[in-house]
């Protein structure tokens, strides 16, 4: 019995052993994303922060919108454009609902006053997390109406910043930058019909 418990044991370390190893060369631990916060007051886009941080970004590409954000690189190139919803507009039970419109709409003094204090349709905040790359220069959103430029971020200020914090991080460190295909995953699921 007593074979098979330090058997158990030795099996437990080994395999504890290989998981270190194989995981040491692992580059998921340095993924990092821009979080970029826009407020929107208005008719017009601020932008409110940005900063770098570890994590992962959600999926982007799959949703339609109201704003196109286009990625550019420090060439000037398009690298990536997703559609992102204008945080205004959301879906109830009977449509599309936009509260600037409905703001506009209103023709009760008070009510309005009253929406007004809301601030729903005054500042609202619009949160983008983008995966990051050494090769992206700032970040556009248009109008997908208009094509009209709403707001356009430089990211060198969030990049110097986190190499201050982070100076030993792989990708502040040279002319490290990654593999140009791993900028954006999307996951695709295939149905079997």
């Amino acid at each position: 019995m007593r074979r098979i418990i330090v058997l158990g044991v030795i099996l437990l370390i080994l395999c504890l052993a290989a998981g270190s190893v194989t995981n040491s060369g692992n580059s998921d631990d340095q993924k990092k994303v821009f979080l970029i916060v826009l407020g929107i007051h208005k008719n017009s886009i601020d932008l409110e922060e940005m900063e770098i941080r570890y994590g992962h970004s959600p999926n982007l590409g799959y949703q339609t919108g109201n704003f196109t954000v286009d990625i550019l690189a420090k060439n000037g190139t398009r690298l990536f454009s997703f559609d992102i919803w204008d945080p205004r507009c959301h879906l109830e039970e009977y449509g599309l609902h936009n509260e600037l419109v409905q703001h506009e709409l209103m023709e009760d003094p008070e009510l309005e006053q009253k929406y007004l204090a809301q601030g729903e349709t005054n500042d609202i905040d619009l949160p983008l997390i983008i995966p990051y790359h050494n090769d992206i220069q700032s970040i556009e959103i248009r109008e997908n109406e208009t094509g009209a430029l709403l707001i356009s971020v430089n990211v060198s200020p969030a990049v110097d910043a986190f190499r201050a914090r982070f100076p030993r991080d792989p990708d502040m460190m040279g002319n490290n930058c990654g593999q140009p295909d791993s900028l954006f995953h999307h996951t695709m699921i295939a149905w079997p019909f």
